[in-house]
C-alpha cells in the first residue's frame, strides 16, 4: 500500500456523533479508554488506512473499512486516488 500519509476527514455531524459518545462512554464508567482509543484510530487513518480494521466493499474509487480501538468503533472509507480517509460513523463497542 501506500506508505504517504492521508488526509482524514468527516462531517460536522460526525464530529458531534463522536462528542456525543464520549459523553455516552462517560456516563457508563467507560470513558476511561475513550480518549486514547479516537486519538489511535485517527493515527491508524492517517498512516495505514487499509491495514487498519478489516474491508466491507469497494464502490469506485472507495474502499469501505471498519474497526475497532478500545471502545471506539468506526466505519470510514478511503478514497486512494485522493488521498483521502472519510470517516463516516463511530460507536461504541457493545461490553
Amino acid at each position: 500500500m501506500n506508505g504517504g500519509n492521508y488526509r482524514v476527514s468527516f462531517s460536522r455531524d460526525v464530529a458531534n456523533e463522536l462528542r456525543d459518545l464520549g459523553r455516552i462512554a462517560m456516563s457508563e464508567g467507560r470513558y476511561q479508554q475513550f480518549p486514547e482509543a479516537a486519538t489511535w484510530i485517527a493515527e491508524e487513518l492517517e498512516r495505514t488506512p487499509h491495514e487498519f480494521g478489516e474491508s466491507r466493499e469497494e464502490i469506485g474509487s472507495l474502499a469501505f473499512r471498519c474497526g475497532c480501538a478500545g471502545t471506539l468503533y468506526v466505519a470510514y472509507a478511503i478514497d486512494e486516488s485522493e488521498h483521502v480517509v472519510f470517516i463516516r460513523r463511530f460507536a461504541l463497542v457493545k461490553t
